[in-house]
């Protein structure tokens, strides 16, 4: 299945290459200079888009967002199966640093804490679509975090485990999605949010085994 929407994401890419001069009238003022840009028509559109319009229901279903409170519901039940002993199966974080690298995501959604912008028309266009809806799931340790959520740099950092452990769970509970601007892939939809924080919880939490 994985092979087929490789082959279509190339297709896309094919189209969206021969779309440019399109694209030059309409997208966003950040990168082509048009102030009179229609945010419904950003690039991210015809690329996402035409990946997610070639899926069956079916696969479209196999999808998991945490805007399904089931799925959500897991996802929580998992955080709360960490424990202080809990070992790392790859990369350099404890399971201290994990819970806050997780919660500055949370907190960076709520506009509590605010990372800096540093999407670009790469992260924003193409690494989105395949982060989220190609790769079925992220590559253990091989994917750059950005300074303001790297626990060695701007990341918030550990107290007691079990005060960062609840205070994770409460933004985890009293999360609200709304339409935004994430500070790696740019503008985000309700649907991309639920899907970007699934992924990011899913991967970390199998980092340490639940």
């Amino acid at each position: 299945m994985w092979d087929v929407r490789f082959e279509q994401f190339i297709i896309a890419l094919n189209v969206f290459q021969k779309r440019r001069n399109f694209h030059n009238k309409i997208c966003c003022e950040k990168w082509y200079g048009v102030k009179n840009a229609l945010p419904r028509y950003r690039v991210y559109g015809f690329l996402a888009e035409y990946i997610l319009q070639r899926r069956s229901p079916r696969e479209e279903a196999a999808i998991k967002r945490i805007t399904d409170p089931t799925i959500k519901q897991e996802i929580l039940e998992r955080i709360e199966q960490l424990t202080p002993a809990a070992v790392p199966l790859w990369g350099r974080m404890n399971v201290n640093q994990m819970i806050c690298h997780l919660s500055d995501q949370l907190k960076d959604m709520a506009g509590t804490r605010v990372i800096p912008d540093q999407s670009n028309f790469i992260m924003a266009y193409i690494a989105k679509p395949v982060a989220f809806y190609l790769l079925p799931r992220w590559p253990k340790g091989k994917l750059p975090t950005a300074p303001g959520y790297d626990a060695f740099a701007g990341g918030t950092k550990p107290t007691a485990f079990g005060q960062d452990k609840e205070e994770l769970l409460r933004l985890y509970r009293n999360l609200v999605l709304k339409p935004g601007r994430h500070p790696a892939f740019g503008p985000m939809t309700v649907s991309e949010y639920g899907r970007v924080v699934y992924k990011h919880f899913d991967h970390h939490l199998r980092q340490f085994g639940v």
